[in-house]
């Protein structure tokens, strides 16, 4: 049996390709201002991490460490920082978004 897949307008590519933009437009004008990437070295005590959003994280993640340590949020994030800890110190990269 063959798939069938509905045919889509142009009408209603273009409704969805002008939803889209507003939606990135109402969240800051490009999806490349919705991730930062950022470096630190951090320890066991609380680190405010500095992320340049100028909003409030959604999240956030580490995408690279350099020790065996485990990294958390060990306070409020704010437009401007996260507070982390660590296990141990460690080199951290993480994915803010």
């Amino acid at each position: 049996m063959a798939l069938v897949v509905p045919r889509v307008s142009d009408e209603e590519v273009q409704r969805a390709l002008d939803a889209l933009e507003r939606k990135v437009d109402a969240q800051g004008g490009t999806f490349a201002a919705s991730v930062a990437i950022v470096f630190a070295a951090v320890g066991t005590t609380e680190k405010n991490v500095r992320h340049g959003l100028d909003r409030v994280p959604i999240g956030w993640r580490v995408i690279d460490i350099d020790a065996a340590a485990t990294v958390h949020r060990s306070g409020k994030m704010t437009a401007s920082v996260i507070p982390i800890t660590a296990s141990a110190t460690a080199n951290i990269k993480i994915e803010v978004f």
